[in-house]
């Protein structure tokens, strides 16, 4: 019987998944740098030049997706991929100290693509005063192509996003970044990260990881021998990054 189950399990995925590979509405944003494919009956409509939201006509899905990209500094992050896991670093750290939210679910493991893009996921549950009747989830994807940044989500009342996450997952999963060599964008302030950078080195107590992860000792942070590079550093107040050159 469970043999059968994940059987009848993987064919609903592939059939979501060919529904949308096959879908009349292919949609390519050549500003932004992506192509998406789209299911009968949604559409897409431009929140400001970094940002495309996407949604159902019908009202059958009633979660909302969402593309955002961000400029890289590369004076900050250097290498490909180091955006997408500082970003993710902190908004997971983020949550894990947010009172009124969960991460149910994450991967940043190497397989996990955008395309040919390593990216990142997750899987979050916020709540509200009445956490009997009324939650909402999130699903995001970082991932980044060198020189830009890119955020991926779907957001929606709990009940219909534990219920479709696979079909938003899979509108989200197969979009394609476009390598741009040359785009005019607007800097976006990243809200939800609370990110700051500056070129000193933080030397109070808190805690101190470097963009995998890994905690700091109190000692290098103390006598300044960390190298250059980007760190997440996490008080009881909020997450930032800080570059220290």
């Amino acid at each position: 019987m469970k043999k059968k189950k994940c059987i009848l399990l993987l064919g609903l995925l592939l059939l979501i998944t060919s529904d949308i590979l096959f879908a009349d509405t292919t949609f390519t944003n050549n500003s932004l740098g992506y192509k998406a494919y789209l299911p009968d009956n949604w559409v897409r409509e431009a929140k400001d030049s970094v940002q495309d939201y996407f949604y159902d006509t019908t009202g059958a899905y009633g979660a909302l997706l969402s593309i955002i990209r961000y400029p890289i500094d590369a004076g900050v992050y250097d290498k490909q991929g180091d955006w997408t896991r500082a970003h993710f670093i902190a908004y997971k750290m983020y949550m894990d100290y947010y009172p009124f939210g969960t991460v149910l679910f994450y991967d940043t493991a190497a397989t996990e693509k955008q395309g040919t893009l390593w990216a990142t996921e997750l899987y979050i549950r916020f709540f509200t005063d009445d956490t009997a009747n009324y939650s909402w989830d999130e699903y995001n994807r970082y991932t980044d192509n060198g020189k830009y940044g890119y955020e991926l989500y779907a957001i929606g009342d709990t009940s219909d996003v534990k219920t479709n996450i696979g079909f938003y997952g899979a509108i989200l999963k197969i979009v394609e970044i476009l390598n741009i060599s040359s785009i005019i964008f607007q800097s976006v302030t990243l809200q939800k990260q609370n990110i700051h950078y500056s070129k000193d080195i933080f030397s109070g107590t808190v805690n101190l990881y470097d963009v995998l992860g890994r905690k700091i000792a109190p000692a290098c942070m103390y006598k300044k021998v960390l190298p250059a590079g980007v760190y997440v550093i996490k008080d009881n107040k909020e997450v930032n990054l800080k570059v220290h050159r």
